[in-house]
């Protein structure tokens, strides 16, 4: 039959199984996001290792948090650089949502919520960094 070597057997494919693994890989897996579905994370052991990795939302997270898991083929993808998108986000959101409540137009109504109300700026941060 097409694709099949002769005599009927399969194609060998031991080559193309991995031959590095992620350090991650004793660790209690969780999911990614969060009731998704697939356990792309990792446990953390302690609420302070989950904190050694973050910056932005090092203070939000105290708590043993689930993080993403060392990838061998994302190298570059991991908690710390996952929190750094988190930071860049949050501070693009905030910026142009309080561009838009300074901007006094005729045009346009908006509504302030992040002006002069910081409790509704941590909330934000707070999700972004628990979910």
């Amino acid at each position: 039959s097409r694709g099949e070597p002769p005599g009927g057997q399969a194609v060998n494919l031991a080559s193309l199984r991995p031959m590095v693994w992620s350090s991650d890989l004793a660790n209690p897996a969780c999911q990614l996001p969060a009731r998704s579905g697939h356990a792309s994370g990792v446990c953390t052991k302690t609420a302070d290792a989950a904190r050694t990795q973050l910056r932005f939302c090092q203070e939000v997270v105290r708590y043993r948090a689930c993080l993403p898991a060392h990838q061998p083929l994302w190298n570059t993808w991991n908690a710390s650089r996952k929190d750094e998108l988190l930071a860049s986000q949050f501070k693009a959101l905030i910026e142009t949502r309080l561009t838009r409540e300074m901007n006094n137009s005729p045009d346009e109504y908006v509504e302030a919520r992040f002006l002069a109300n910081p409790a509704c700026v941590t909330a934000l941060k707070n999700v972004l960094c628990w979910y």
